[in-house]
């Protein structure tokens, strides 16, 4: 049977695969794992991935050909987009457990 923080583990992991759209063989549940560790969260490591792949998609170019059209440059866009909605995310949760802190804890 496995322990809870191995099934709490592999929630955040599947989480994270939906949240930035992760094939199963794109990134291996460790890399994903210790991208959340070394994050803080799963929404800070989903806002990282979406980061990459507007990286990966920067140089991406529209193609259009046999009367058909591919706005292959709209990924990167697309990706920048949703690696802002993850910042927008990950500042609210940031300042609410700054304003959940006793004093004299921060």
């Amino acid at each position: 049977m496995p322990d809870r923080m191995s099934t709490m583990a592999t929630a955040e992991i599947d989480q994270l695969r939906d949240l930035a759209d992760i094939a199963e063989d794109e990134y291996t549940d460790l890399e994903l794992q210790t991208l959340i560790d070394e994050r803080g969260s799963v929404d800070a490591a989903a806002r990282r991935i979406w980061q990459i792949k507007a990286a990966k998609s920067a140089t991406l170019t529209d193609i259009s050909e046999s009367g058909s059209t591919r706005a292959m440059s709209q990924l990167h866009k697309q990706a920048l987009t949703m690696a802002d909605a993850f910042q927008e995310t990950v500042a609210e949760t940031v300042t609410k457990v700054k304003r959940s802190r006793p004093a004299g804890r921060r």
